[in-house]
């Protein structure tokens, strides 16, 4: 039987053990070389926020707390205009005031890790004030950042003139447009960013770290730009997807799939509608889903903040992505999507069906083989809400087909590899102009589906 002595040699010795593990793990934990070192042998964040992001309707105190695996050495800066915190910015020494107000205002408080002449990843949290905040908006709210240099740099911010508009204006005058930084496509111009999304009741929907690009054509000249928001593990460690809802309803409309994984998405400003009510896209979208179309894309109304300050009312809207459109139609592979678009006559011949278009389509013949290669029925309703909805900026602009190259599955008619129509940028739908509206748009210049004798008359009730 155990002595009292013994039990109490035990729980000595014992002690000793811990305390020798403690102070072994101590010098190493000392005596990391880099930064990359520490971050190994942390476990989770290396920085412990006391608050997490959300609505709050009163003035609160948020405490930064290195994990305690790092060195005593290491300091915590930290931003709350979205640039990136270094030792230039505040350095972390107590705690945090973040003052309500009567409007809403929004911090997003970027903190690093600093040791030894390096950085840790950035820790990131967002939080909304305002007096009765869970009564403030009836839309959800996204708050975006991203260092100053990635968004207003002269020769690599996307959301500015820069390097390229004064190249260009010394290259051709003062044009009426003049593309900018801002008009610069591709994997180049995307750049870091964080994005939290809020509910209408402050819950955290998403929070993660995205690729941020601007979208757009010549509206992206405009003071507020519509954004396109990219998901990846090039971006966010934890995080491939956005798994998201942005328009619920969209299930009950449809017999497709219900999306709710995106690897990009857009959020639109109003471009050209943007000064006049900026409803036209949404309302399109919104009609186009209830005529039975499978090619508009939901959206959700949204206010989005950028680097803390409003940056303006948006739609959330799907992307049109390979990924997007496999899931929705319940396709294979997503590599085997293909797209074309640009002007009607342009978006054809690049996909090699203009001929088709071309023919006497009165002989049944021509419209058989038409039809081989082309959906018909999507195409006389896309034709359809595009015609009667007056869009202005189509088809001359903003025309795009679709199609799925892969095997035919017996049960799934979009694997049929006949093309499909997508309905997009209909900011400039219900325009008021003079012109009447079958006719808007419609010379030969851009158009070959509509230049007279190509209407058949068996189509043409669908008008």
């Amino acid at each position: 039987m155990m002595t009292k002595k013994s039990r109490n040699t035990i729980v000595y010795l014992l002690f000793v053990v811990a305390a020798f593990a403690a102070s072994v793990r101590y010098y190493y934990m000392e005596d990391y070389q880099s930064m990359d070192t520490v971050e190994a042998h942390v476990n989770g964040d290396m920085i412990i926020f006391s608050e997490d992001s959300g609505f709050y309707d009163e003035t609160i105190t948020v405490s930064l707390n290195k994990n305690i695996e790092i060195p005593s050495a290491a300091s915590i800066y930290y931003t709350l205009n979205g640039d990136d915190p270094t030792v230039e910015r505040l350095k972390y020494t107590g705690a945090i005031h973040l003052e309500k107000n009567s409007d809403f205002v929004v911090y997003p408080l970027k903190a690093v890790v600093y040791y030894d002449g390096e950085y840790s990843e950035i820790y990131e949290k967002t939080y909304v004030l305002c007096d009765d905040i869970h009564n403030e908006f009836d839309v959800e709210v996204v708050s975006i950042t991203s260092d100053r240099n990635n968004l207003y740099d002269y020769k690599t911010g996307i959301l500015t003139k820069g390097k390229t508009y004064y190249d260009n204006l010394a290259k051709y005058g003062n044009i009426s447009y003049i593309e900018g930084n801002y008009s610069n496509r591709g994997e180049e111009w995307v750049r870091n960013a964080h994005m939290a999304i809020f509910d209408r009741d402050g819950r955290v929907s998403l929070e993660q770290n995205i690729g941020l690009g601007v979208s757009g054509g010549s509206s992206s000249a405009f003071d507020v730009k519509s954004l396109k928001v990219y998901a990846g593990y090039a971006y966010d460690k934890k995080y491939d997807d956005f798994y998201m809802d942005i328009n619920s309803e969209e299930i009950q409309n449809f017999q497709y799939s219900f999306v709710n994984k995106y690897n990009s998405f857009r959020l639109r400003s109003g471009s050209q509608d943007i000064d006049f009510g900026n409803i036209r896209s949404s309302v399109a979208s919104r009609l186009a889903q209830l005529s039975g179309a499978d090619c508009a894309t939901a959206t959700k109304r949204c206010i989005v903040c950028l680097n803390g300050k409003f940056y303006g009312i948006f739609d959330m809207q799907q992307n049109y992505s390979n990924s997007y459109l496999a899931n929705r139609f319940d396709l294979a592979d997503s590599e085997c999507i293909e797209k074309y678009k640009g002007s009607e006559t342009k978006t054809y011949s690049e996909a090699g069906i203009s001929e088709y278009f071309q023919r006497d389509l009165n002989d049944i013949k021509n419209r058989k083989l038409l039809e081989k290669y082309v959906d018909m029925d999507n195409f006389l309703l896309y034709y359809a809400i595009n015609i009667l909805c007056n869009n202005t900026d189509w088809p001359g602009n903003n025309f795009e087909i679709w199609r799925y190259t892969g095997d035919f599955e017996q049960n799934n008619l979009y694997s049929d590899n006949r093309y499909r129509f997508l309905i997009y940028d209909t900011d400039l739908m219900f325009n008021t102009e003079s012109t009447p509206p079958f006719f808007c748009r419609m010379s030969g210049r851009y158009v070959c589906s509509f230049d007279g004798k190509q209407v058949s008359g068996l189509w043409l009730h669908v008008f």
